[in-house]
Order: structure tokens, then C-alpha cells, then sequence
């Protein structure tokens, strides 16, 4: 079986915590992309990105509000979440 790749990045110890928090409140979305066979899933900041061989998935990623980023090819989307 096919394993995706996914990373946090972050650089500072706040912002961590923040994303860690984020990556708890999207996991539906994170789930649902990291099925798809050939990308990899970043987040970075509040951004979901995906990379990678995208195209066969395009209309998958359209469905799932991803916008595509034409300047650095590959998709994105913006998260948002309440604090608790």
C-alpha cells in the first residue's frame, strides 16, 4: 500500500502549537487527500498544500475547495479553526 508523506513545518514553538492544533481540527481533509495515490500533503503556516502528481486528482482536490497556485504549481487551501 501506498504511503503518503506529510509534513509540519513550522518555525516557531507558538505557531507549532497552533498548527498542531489545526492538523486536530482537519483531519477529514487531511484524510481525504492523504489517500490520493502520488502527492504530498504539507502544512505549513494555516495553508494545506498539496504537491506532487496532482493532476489525475485534479477534479478531487476542485471538489474539496483546493485552489491551485500557478506561480509555484501546486494546490492549496486555506484553514481556519477556533481556539478552545
Amino acid at each position: 500500500m501506498y504511503e503518503p508523506k506529510i509534513r509540519i513545518i513550522s518555525g516557531r514553538e507558538p505557531q507549532f502549537y497552533a498548527e498542531r492544533r489545526l492538523a486536530n481540527k482537519s483531519t477529514r481533509l487531511v484524510d481525504a487527500v492523504k489517500n490520493l495515490k502520488g502527492v504530498r500533503l504539507e502544512i505549513r503556516r494555516y495553508c494545506l498544500y498539496v504537491t506532487g502528481s496532482t493532476y489525475p486528482h485534479k477534479e478531487k482536490l476542485l471538489k474539496l475547495k483546493f485552489k491551485w497556485d500557478w506561480k509555484k504549481k501546486r494546490w492549496y487551501k486555506a484553514m481556519t479553526f477556533t481556539s478552545a
